[in-house]
């Protein structure tokens, strides 16, 4: 079925964007994966729904995949889609308020909740905790502190981590060692020498290897230790149904 593209309809603020992705659909079932690719970098700015031709397209942004469903069947984008999951209730649409100790948000299916004490790590589902900023956007961050990313899900954050680290050409090619002259830095109050020696010891990496050569579980190692070495300490989740539960429980 071809896509009508000049009898659009529909109420989201962001359909003048289906201009720029035309490119991308003009067939369904026949996608331009570069160009979704580029459309999905920035996905605030793009289309979330339309009607087209009578039937529904959603595009949903999950993480750093893209999903085009369409009613009666689903549009498989390669490269990108590994399945169609439901997006986690659980997880985080918005970010109310945060401040030390405290942060409020807003879950997919519209429960709010509160997270306090802990440390903040734990409270921002930021594992690693990394510095907020283009690659954490990209990764699907919601927003920061004034300074760490705050991720939807711990899933999402720890991801994050992964990335960065095992598949960014910033880490990738470095030694445990030099990496954490740049991810734990002294001038931030770490020791790396110490911080590299305990991830060393725990993934039983060789001191000349690369972050890039480890394999799965070895990745896993790393990442656990770092949640250690971070203090990845949880504190009191409280739930809420929704804004008047949590205005009536004085929170």
């Amino acid at each position: 079925m071809g896509i009508d593209w000049e009898n659009i309809t529909g109420s989201h603020e962001d359909i003048p964007a289906l201009e720029e992705m035309k490119p991308a659909t003009d067939t369904i079932g026949r996608i331009d994966v570069k160009k979704a690719e580029r459309i999905m970098r920035k996905p605030r700015k793009y289309l979330k729904w339309a009607v087209i031709s009578g039937a529904a397209i959603l595009v949903v942004f999950v993480g750093t995949k893209v999903v085009i469903d369409q009613w009666g069947g689903a549009i498989k984008i390669p490269s990108l889609i590994t399945s169609m999951k439901k997006m986690d209730e659980g997880a985080w649409a918005k970010i109310v308020m945060v401040k030390p100790g405290y942060l409020l948000a807003i879950r997919n299916n519209g429960h709010y909740e509160l997270r306090t004490k802990g440390r903040a790590g734990w409270r921002y589902n930021n594992p690693g905790k990394l510095v907020h900023g283009k690659f954490t956007r990209e990764q699907g961050a919601l927003g920061s502190d004034g300074k760490l990313a705050l991720f939807p899900s711990y899933e999402m954050g720890r991801r994050a981590m992964e990335v960065l680290l095992f598949e960014s050409k910033v880490y990738r090619n470095l030694t445990v060692k030099e990496a954490m002259e740049k991810f734990a830095p002294a001038s931030e109050g770490y020791d790396p020498v110490k911080y590299a020696k305990a991830l060393r010891k725990a993934a039983d990496i060789p001191d000349h290897w690369t972050l890039g050569k480890l394999d799965k579980t070895q990745r896993r190692d790393v990442l656990n230790e770092i949640e250690n070495q971070e203090d990845y300490i949880h504190g009191e989740t409280h739930l809420f149904e929704n804004k008047e539960d949590f205005e009536l429980k004085g929170y």
